[in-house]
């Protein structure tokens, strides 16, 4: 389960307001939300408004399957919400990337604050969420910089922010210590069902504040330098 095709056609589980359903208990808000969204990424994939229609053919396909791998906890609550009689065939196997990096962190003294952002950024990902951090450091005048070490897709453009753009995967400790991070975000606004860029930062060492979703958030409650926060709360970044 790489994401939530199988549970809705919107895989990434954001709703016509662009934040996480939560899975509804209510399928009429299901199928409500999959008309009223017409220009969404998923829509390229089908273009289904009838929920039960749409996991009556997944749970035809899933019932057939003798193992349903998850890679992560939080993910499988996510699926028994939906196929309960289900459960019993889910696993949880997180990926295993350990040893990727070292652990380079060295805490350092600054009045600037650098908060780093790993990957490609598009809306599920938090590219609204970055571009509003950006927007309240200009406003507020903060001695803060956001560093997106990758892409992002949609344009922002301020001295608060600065893009790396694409990287080698060998080269992120390098970047990272050349752009002076300080502590990173993961922005993600869906349920990420494993996240490899918050493994990748914790090998580094870094501080690390993640939302109360998904996989970071299971990965990050036992990491020393991990905060999680509600997605309201995010001015506590600047704390």
């Amino acid at each position: 389960m790489h994401d939530f095709f199988h549970l809705c056609p919107n895989y990434v589980l954001l709703n016509d307001k662009t934040e996480y359903c939560e899975i509804p208990s209510d399928v009429k808000r299901c199928s409500q939300c999959l008309t009223n969204t017409v220009s969404a990424e998923y829509k390229q994939f089908s273009k289904e408004t009838s929920i039960e229609k749409w996991r009556g053919y997944w749970k035809k396909i899933l019932q057939e399957a003798e193992e349903i791998l998850c890679f992560s906890n939080s993910s499988k609550e996510i699926f028994a919400k939906v196929y309960p009689k289900l459960i019993n065939n889910v696993i949880v196997i997180p990926h295993d990337i350990s040893g990727r990096y070292k652990d380079i962190y060295e805490p350092r003294i600054t009045k600037e604050k650098r908060i780093g952002i790993l990957g490609g950024i598009n809306i599920a990902k938090g590219a609204y969420i970055v571009q509003n951090l950006v927007k309240y450091i200009d406003e507020n005048n903060l001695n803060v910089k956001i560093i997106l070490i990758g892409e992002i897709s949609i344009d922002i453009n301020s001295s608060s922010f600065y893009k790396t753009g694409r990287y080698k995967r060998e080269d992120l400790p390098k970047i990272v210590k050349k752009q002076k991070i300080t502590e990173f975000l993961i922005p993600s606004i869906w349920p990420e069902t494993f996240s490899y860029t918050t493994d990748e930062i914790m090998q580094m060492g870094y501080p690390l504040t993640v939302f109360d979703i998904g996989a970071p958030a299971e990965r990050v409650k036992d990491y020393k330098l991990g905060k999680i926060i509600k997605i309201s709360e995010i001015n506590k970044l600047f704390m």
